[in-house]
C-alpha cells in the first residue's frame, strides 16, 4: 500500500484535554452531585427554615434558600476543581497528543467485531498520546478500506509519523480478549477518549 504521513508535532494542550476524557464523564458526574446535594440540602434545611419562621414570627435573620443557592454551587465548583486536579495527577509530564483524522487510514486498537447481540464494536483511535522524550517505532492495526492492516508508526522528538501500511493482516499479539491484546507492549488503548498512550 505504501501510505505514509509527514511528521506531525504533538500538542500539549490537546494532550491535557484528551487525558481529561479518560475513564468517565466528569461533567455529568458533577451535575449529578450538584442535583443530589441541592435535594439533600433542601430536605435538611426545610425543617430548619420552618422552625426559624415560627420562632421569629415570620422574620428570620437569613433565608435558607439563599444559603442553598450559594453554598451548593460553590461546593460543586470546588469539587470539580479538586476532582480535575486529581484526574490530572497520573498524567505523564508534558504529555503530547496528535489527532489521526488526517491520516489516509484509520488507526484502531483491534479489528471491528460484534458483541453477543450482534451490535458492532469499534475501537477507533482518534488521538495518539506520547511524551517529548518518547523515541520508538511500533506497529498497530489500521482500518484500510474493509480490511485491517498493520501500520508502522514512529514517535521521535515530540513528533509522530505513519511510516508505512503493510499488506499483512493485523494479528493478535497476546492471548486473551481484552482491548490491548492486539497492541504491542507499551501501548495502552482507552475507549473513553479513543486514544492510544505510547510509553
Amino acid at each position: 500500500m505504501g501510505m505514509s504521513t509527514d511528521w506531525m508535532c504533538g500538542d500539549e494542550r490537546l494532550g491535557r484535554r484528551v487525558w481529561l476524557r479518560r475513564r468517565g464523564h466528569w461533567i455529568l458526574f458533577t451535575l449529578a452531585v450538584v442535583s443530589i446535594a441541592m435535594g439533600v440540602c433542601g430536605l435538611i434545611l426545610a425543617p430548619l427554615d420552618d422552625w426559624m419562621r415560627r420562632s421569629t414570627h415570620g422574620d428570620p435573620p437569613f433565608d435558607v434558600a439563599t444559603i442553598i443557592i450559594v453554598v451548593v454551587p460553590t461546593a460543586a465548583v470546588l469539587f470539580a476543581f479538586f476532582y480535575l486536579r486529581w484526574r490530572l495527577r497520573g498524567r505523564p509530564e508534558h504529555l503530547l497528543a496528535v489527532p489521526t483524522k488526517s491520516w489516509p487510514v484509520e488507526p484502531v486498537a483491534f479489528p471491528d467485531t460484534t458483541d453477543n447481540d450482534g451490535d458492532p464494536i469499534k475501537s477507533d483511535v482518534r488521538f495518539i498520546l506520547f511524551t517529548p522524550d518518547t523515541d520508538r517505532t511500533f506497529t498497530m492495526p489500521l482500518r484500510a478500506g474493509s480490511s485491517t492492516r498493520t501500520g508502522v508508526i514512529t514517535v521521535r522528538g515530540g513528533r509522530i509519523r505513519l511510516d508505512a501500511v503493510r499488506e499483512t493482516q493485523a494479528t493478535r499479539l497476546r492471548p486473551g480478549n481484552d482491548q490491548n491484546s492486539w497492541l504491542e507492549a507499551g501501548l495502552e488503548y482507552d475507549d473513553d477518549s479513543d486514544a492510544i498512550l505510547v510509553r
